[in-house]
């Protein structure tokens, strides 16, 4: 895959279980509400991610995968 314009080497875990995935979807939406926009998962009026529309998102299949064992930089990237 690539990562910060270079090819990286690393495994894919998907998160399968749903209340897990729905936490982390906030999380990430919480943190980066660009995410979100491009998840197509609108937003509350208190502009965190509409609750319905994210469980909806989550009960179709909708997963994150998380990416394991890459050889990241000391301080990260940047999202």
């Amino acid at each position: 895959m690539r990562i910060a314009g270079r090819w990286q080497q690393g495994s894919a875990l998907p998160l399968l279980d749903p209340a897990e995935c729905r936490v982390e979807h906030e999380r990430l939406f919480r943190d980066h509400p660009w995410f979100r926009r491009l998840a197509g998962i609108p937003a509350g009026r208190d502009g965190t991610p509409d609750s319905s529309a994210l469980d909806r998102a989550v009960a179709a299949g909708r997963v994150l995968v998380r990416v394991a064992d890459v050889g990241f930089p000391k301080d990260g990237f940047k999202v």
